[in-house]
């Protein structure tokens, strides 16, 4: 997912030094005396390391916005605590069932200690997952009998596959931990996020829509980050018209920042003062058998939220391969996640590839590359890839298989396809029918070899 990141920055700043000597202009970026960000150099172009969101990585969901805290040496990301604090914590194990080593439950172990170094308790409330109680792995020893705690308290015998296991230590008191907080830089329509943490780190890292809150740049339009999705058929009325509408969420729990509804953004409003009565699940407004309790928010589905769009140009300097690029509109300049690549004229991201290397390549969630057929029999096959909207046409396509164990393959991406194309459909694939593809589709051409991508290094201030 395309992040948009901003900062306003003249274009010495990216050749500027390292640490507490990096220049800022007022809505700069800069490390902090104990939380550094690590940059990736691009032969002289550098883009930050931190990404806001989660990406799977190694059969897990690890969180992309990562600094390096120089107090306890370790890397960590922003998470919510229960006390209601963000604070940047080490990755975690978070798991539902508590092992344990003796039948009284009292030494307790975890199954993953080589892909974890600690373990968390978390309070699941309204879908977000807060930090409790963390715990550090102290020792790895051969798995022997283990027990779990069951939700009544009682220590029951449990089976395991694992071959060895962890040993939980004493408690990491939150105070250990460095405090981070999101800050927007005006109340404009658009406006700058930035992380902040105490020791002077800063950070600016995404978008806050004024009427979306928390977003992100797709392509050149502003999106909400986790808008809310739904139909008009499952929200809940208050009037038998069913003109006024309202979102339910648990009891206690906040409204969500935005609606989607049906394919129209949309707001939120004031919470209702008593449940909606009424609903639009059987096609037609109809009085509800069984109203569920909880919390309801008012969705203005009939006046919809119109997207800003932003200019995104490609920066001049520094005369390099892998360019910066920068957003321009709503009084904002805000850096895209995004870079650029001149020698193959696309945008790429930085990734780590299977051989270790740090390398640019084209998000492969902004395209599709599939199999079609030139021939009304299905007898002779093309390779086409097409843009996912609202993102422009791919110059490159990636096949990405690595999360099932196999390759990551890149390719040349040619001219539009002018020719009809078919596919095979019906059982067993017997019949071949028009694609009916509504979006233009492009040939795809060689294989790129990984030595012809921009390579990186990996750098913390």
């Amino acid at each position: 997912m395309m992040q948009l990141m901003r900062g306003l920055w003249l274009p010495f700043v990216l050749l500027a030094g390292c640490g507490d000597d990096l220049p800022e202009d007022g809505e700069g970026v800069r490390s902090g005396s104990r939380l550094r960000i690590t940059w990736f150099d691009f032969d002289g172009t550098r883009q930050w390391q931190p990404e806001e969101g989660f990406r799977f990585v190694d059969r897990r969901f690890v969180d992309g916005e990562v600094y390096f805290d120089r107090q306890r040496d370790e890397p960590c990301s922003p998470q919510p605590w229960l006390d209601g604090i963000t604070r940047c914590t080490p990755e975690v194990e978070v798991v539902d069932r508590k092992y344990f080593t003796d039948d009284l439950c009292t030494m307790r172990v975890t199954e993953n200690p080589q892909i974890y170094k600690y373990v968390a308790d978390y309070d699941p409330k309204c879908n977000v997952q807060r930090r409790w109680h963390v715990y550090p792995i102290v020792a790895v020893i051969p798995r022997p009998q283990l027990f779990y705690l069951t939700t009544r308290g009682d220590c029951l015998p449990s089976p395991s596959s694992a071959l060895e296991v962890g040993v939980l230590g004493a408690e990491v008191g939150p105070e250990r931990f460095a405090t981070v907080t999101m800050t927007a830089n005006s109340d404009d329509r658009i406006a700058i996020r930035s992380r902040e943490s105490d020791d002077g780190m800063r950070l600016p890292l995404g978008l806050r829509d004024k009427y979306l809150g928390d977003s992100k740049l797709a392509g050149e339009v502003v999106l909400p980050l986790a808008p809310q999705i739904t139909t008009a058929s499952s929200l809940f009325y208050a009037d038998a018209a069913c003109t006024r509408a309202y979102l339910r969420v648990d009891a206690g729990c906040a409204a969500p920042q935005n609606a989607l509804v049906d394919g129209e953004y949309t707001a939120i409003g004031e919470r209702a003062t008593a449940i909606p009565a009424y609903s639009l699940a059987t096609g037609s407004c109809a009085p509800l058998v069984n109203p569920t309790d909880g919390d309801y928010f008012e969705v203005k589905i009939a006046n919809p939220i119109e997207l800003v769009t932003l200019a995104v140009s490609v920066d001049e300097y520094p005369v390099a391969r892998i360019r910066l690029q920068h957003a321009v509109g709503e009084g904002v300049r805000a850096r895209v996640r995004a870079l650029h690549d001149t020698q193959f004229a696309t945008d790429c991201v930085p990734r780590k590839f299977p051989d270790d290397v740090y390398r640019c390549m084209p998000d492969p969630q902004h395209h599709e590359l599939f199999p079609a057929f030139i021939d009304a029999t299905c007898e002779t096959t093309i390779d086409v890839a097409r843009a996912v909207p609202p993102h422009p046409r791919p110059r490159l396509a990636v096949v990405d298989n690595t999360l099932l164990g196999g390759g990551l393959r890149l390719f040349e991406v040619g001219d539009a396809v002018t020719e009809p194309l078919y596919i095979r459909s019906g059982f067993n694939g017997t019949m071949c029918v028009p694609a009916g593809l509504t979006d233009e589709v492009y040939r795809v051409g060689r294989q790129v070899e990984w030595s012809e991508l921009a390579t990186a290094t990996l750098a913390t201030d």
